[in-house]
């Protein structure tokens, strides 16, 4: 493995149409396959260019010269350092890594990528190149996307025409499946956080693992059925769709004497608080299409308050370069005034788990031990997920704790932000955000370079 840069051939010196020169190695065939993200092409190699090649009486073995008809062919970004992978009669440039966004009608534009920016502070420890793009803009004939890729020397993002990645980390879920489904034929098991499991599916997988299945609150699908029988068992029940995150389109209903208190978060950013006889709060949901919608519901749970404000536990569990799961940070989330929405996006407070943990239960509380447990249960969570379909490499979990210390699991998101940490402790955010390009430099059968690791 080495590092290069890329340079054109004279015209002079290119010879064959398609031609490769690799200064300071000998290279025993006189036919290479060239591999640049999925693009496989066969190139010729040019084993008089070293003489070419010298300028003032010395060899730069940090350049690999290409022929215009070979670049052009590749979709070769030039301007990028690649790392250079020589096996057998094989030559691969990369690493080539995917950013698969969503299929939004607007344009991306470096002004639009700064989630995307911070990811790539790390990025001249792997070079090659990371290119974000959407699924409607792969052209399947030529193997190749119009899409923004990261100029690592000018730090920005630039429209240009590039291959399929060989590695793509999936970064949107409103794409059609067939459309996924022939990107995954193009580039394999490669493509992570591949799909999206609703909460009630991702429920229904974890019910299946006796050891997980205890930090489950009861869930079922809603229906009027259902919904009578949770309120026979509990006095307060909660109603969650079941593929929206982030605490949007919840209600939560609690009796009260012969009336249930109401509070309707479906769609207004002030939520409806209401009376109504059990009868009547059938009429009302029925009327807000929460049962006609993909809901589900479960037992509210009574999460431990800071001041009278409810607080959760947010973990980001992400496969490092060794393909392991690590936790690679913890934040809690405390709601505001009168609210039950402890994400940061809905007015959410961000706190460090030490913070959350002494103000509930005291400062004698042995915090490393219930961060250990958190971290514990959450690395079973993936293990459970690896065991499934799908391939994962980043999840943002949450989870509760009771008043008796109790962990509760919430919910899982494959696509999670991180707008807590970026507030908290912003270096641990960058590190948070660039590991999953780590993690697909390793897949693609790259390093970073030794001066870093």
């Amino acid at each position: 493995m080495r590092w290069i840069s890329i340079e054109k051939m004279t015209e002079e010196h290119e010879g064959p149409a398609k031609t490769i020169c690799i200064p300071g190695t000998d290279l025993q065939f006189d036919e290479v396959t060239l591999v640049y993200g999925a693009k496989r092409i066969t190139a010729q190699v040019k084993k008089n260019g070293i003489s070419m090649i010298k300028q003032d009486g010395e060899i730069d073995n940090g350049i690999t010269y290409l022929s215009k008809a070979l670049i052009e062919e590749l979709c070769l970004v030039t301007t990028q350092p690649y790392q250079l992978k020589i096996t057998e009669s094989t030559i691969e440039l990369g690493p080539v890594i995917g950013l698969l966004l969503g299929e939004q009608q607007y344009y991306y534009h470096h002004n639009t990528m700064q989630e995307y920016t911070d990811a790539m502070v790390r990025a001249e420890e792997f070079g090659g190149l990371v290119v974000a793009f959407k699924l409607c803009s792969i052209d399947w004939r030529s193997e190749s996307v119009y899409g923004l890729y990261f100029d690592v020397k000018q730090k920005k993002w630039r429209y240009g025409k590039c291959p399929i990645p060989s590695v793509i980390y999936r970064r949107a879920f409103n794409h059609e499946d067939k459309d996924v489904e022939l990107l995954k034929k193009t580039v394999g098991s490669t493509l992570f956080n591949d799909r999206k499991l609703d909460k009630l599916q991702m429920y229904q997988r974890l019910q299946g693992f006796p050891s997980f299945k205890r930090y489950l609150p009861e869930t079922a699908k809603l229906t009027i059925d259902v919904f009578h029988r949770f309120l026979d068992r509990y006095d307060k029940i909660i109603l969650k769709p079941a593929d929206l995150s982030r605490g949007r389109g919840i209600c939560v209903l609690q009796q009260d004497g012969d009336k249930l208190s109401i509070v309707d978060s479906l769609a207004e950013a002030i939520p409806i608080r209401i009376k109504l006889s059990r009868e009547k709060a059938v009429d009302y949901i029925s009327e807000r299409g929460y049962l006609t919608k993909n809901y589900l519901v479960q037992p509210f749970l009574a999460f431990s308050k800071i001041n009278g404000s409810p607080w959760d536990i947010r973990i980001i569990m992400q496969k490092n370069d060794n393909l392991r799961w690590q936790c690679n940070g913890i934040e809690c989330r405390l709601a505001g005034a009168n609210s039950y929405l402890t994400n940061i996006s809905r007015g959410g407070r961000a706190l460090t788990i030490n913070q959350a943990i002494k103000l509930t239960y005291g400062p004698q509380t042995n915090v490393k031990l219930i961060k250990k447990q958190i971290i514990s249960v959450a690395t079973e969570f993936c293990t459970v997920m690896d065991d499934g379909d799908g391939h994962f490499a980043e999840f943002g979990l949450d989870f509760a704790l009771d008043e008796q210390q109790n962990i509760w699991f919430i919910e899982a998101n494959v696509r999670p932000t991180f707008n807590g940490f970026k507030r908290l402790e912003y270096k641990n955010y960058l590190h948070i955000s660039s590991a999953p390009l780590f993690y697909a430099v390793k897949l693609s059968g790259f390093k970073r370079s030794k001066k870093h690791e």
